[in-house]
């Protein structure tokens, strides 16, 4: 009796520690533990013009500009990614970014209420040229990445507030951009493809868009947080019985 009693007194007292561990480990890690790294770029040239009131003249013409798909890798410790190799596109027109690692990422889902942001998960899931976890992984494409990336600019902004011009910009660029804005337009309803594509918001710096980002149902802290409430749970059973 004795020795089991020694026995109980011990599991009560890592079942004690395993949920002080889970307590420390969830106050450590902080909410914003979640990195963006922007590998490459696959760019064309392009020509648009883009209205915001932030330009002299409140329109600015951008010739020469490069656009396309960049490969990215995510890191988000609330979402159990780690190093995750994906593609990404711009958001906003008037912000810039470059190769290098972001610190100040927030990962936020597509809302498929939002009838811009259902549009970008189909634009995306239909004619993103290359990203990771299909089996086999598209073959890269510089001129249909460029479009995509003209396309989602399109559905962003305002009717009116940007234009592509035919004439500065690469030919193929051009013609896969036109099928790609027809095919949004006559496509009239669209499917909720928003589940694997989520926003990296960035402070001070371009927000980008994220492709086959998958939900995640239960972030890891969670996980760790469930197992040591399970823990404390058994703890409190555990003495019950034994009164």
């Amino acid at each position: 009796m004795k020795a089991r009693a020694l026995v109980c007194a011990r599991c009560q007292r890592a079942v004690v520690l395993w949920g002080i561990v889970t307590a420390f480990v969830l106050l450590a890690v902080p909410a914003w533990a979640a990195t963006i790294t922007v590998e490459g770029f696959m760019l064309e040239q392009v020509v648009f013009t883009h209205k915001n009131a932030s330009y002299t003249g409140g329109e600015k013409t951008y010739d020469g500009k490069y656009a396309g798909e960049m490969s990215v890798t995510v890191t988000d410790t609330e979402y159990g990614l780690s190093g995750f190799s994906t593609v990404g596109y711009c958001v906003q027109i008037e912000q810039s970014i470059s190769q290098g690692t972001y610190t100040n990422m927030t990962l936020t889902q597509l809302n498929p209420t939002l009838e811009m942001e259902t549009q970008i998960a189909w634009l995306l899931n239909r004619y993103a040229p290359a990203y990771y976890g299909v089996t086999p992984p598209k073959t890269p494409d510089t001129k249909a990445g460029a479009a995509l990336q003209l396309a989602i600019w399109d559905v962003v902004n305002a009717p009116g507030d940007y234009t592509v011009h035919q004439t500065g910009t690469d030919a193929t660029v051009w013609t896969l951009y036109k099928e790609y804005t027809d095919a949004l337009t006559a496509a009239g309803s669209l499917p909720d493809l928003t589940n694997n594509t989520k926003f990296a918001r960035l402070e001070d710096n371009q927000d980008l868009v994220v492709y086959n980002v998958n939900n995640v149902p239960v972030p890891a802290s969670l996980l760790l947080l469930g197992s040591g409430l399970l823990a404390l749970v058994g703890l409190g059973r555990r003495r019950a019985k034994a009164s």
